[in-house]
């Protein structure tokens, strides 16, 4: 999971973020044991405005450069933060004007850094990332307010439930094993293969790694780490 320090490539292409996470949760530990998470806000606006000056007047300064490259957590930073926000409206009713201005801050921030953010920018217009990120945050807002309650069902839940799995395994699955085999060997038709073959294979994969190994080594864990406080 710490590849990326070691130049060592990833073993499915979707493994990039995974850094990222860790390096959020290490942050978060931090500020957990300085106690300075009750001022997450006021950090969170500090950093995402740093990073916004360090990216359009100082990036051409190696060091700068560097080290947004190096701690790549500053180029997603806004996303993270936003998720808190999102997460204190729902959880906790905050629902002030001010959690909504943070909201959109963190909206207009995760767009500006576009150019040099990941990798989106290989493969779509800035006007593209813009429309996604907006209906992201749109979603995430009426979801919030309970305003999405129609599409909850055992369908949807169940895809909820299996999404990491079915993220940490799609992409190498699909494009190494699946696809190669019954599209470019046994000649079949492509949507075909995507949405009769592929499709239930990595659905049924990710349900089994999710019910038989993450849910209950998860509850293990829990249970273990309960036991030591």
């Amino acid at each position: 999971m710490i590849q990326f320090y070691f130049n060592v490539g990833d073993i499915d292409g979707t493994y990039w973020t995974l850094i990222i996470e860790l390096l959020f949760y290490a942050f978060i530990l931090g500020l957990f044991k300085s106690r300075y998470l009750k001022y997450f806000k006021f950090i969170g606006v500090f950093i995402c405005s740093i990073t916004i000056i360090s990216c359009y007047y100082f990036y051409d300064v190696e060091q700068v450069k560097n080290i947004i490259s190096w701690i790549p957590l500053f180029q997603f930073f806004p996303l993270f933060f936003s998720g808190i926000i999102f997460y204190k409206i729902f959880n906790s009713n905050e629902k002030v004007y001010v959690n909504y201005l943070l909201i959109i801050f963190c909206l207009l921030c995760q767009i500006s850094l576009f150019p040099y953010s990941g990798r989106s920018h290989l493969y779509i217009s800035w006007a593209d990332y813009s429309i996604m990120m907006g209906s992201y945050f749109i979603l995430f807002s009426l979801f919030v307010n309970n305003r999405l309650k129609m599409f909850v069902n055992k369908v949807t839940l169940f895809f909820g439930k299996i999404s990491y799995a079915l993220y940490l395994i799609h992409q190498y699955i699909s494009v190494s094993i699946i696809i190669p085999l019954f599209y470019h060997k046994l000649q079949m038709n492509f949507w075909c293969v995507i949405f009769f073959i592929d499709l239930p294979i990595i659905i049924c994969i990710a349900t089994l790694i999710t019910y038989k190994l993450e849910i209950p080594f998860s509850k293990k864990m829990k249970d273990k780490l309960y036991a030591l406080l």
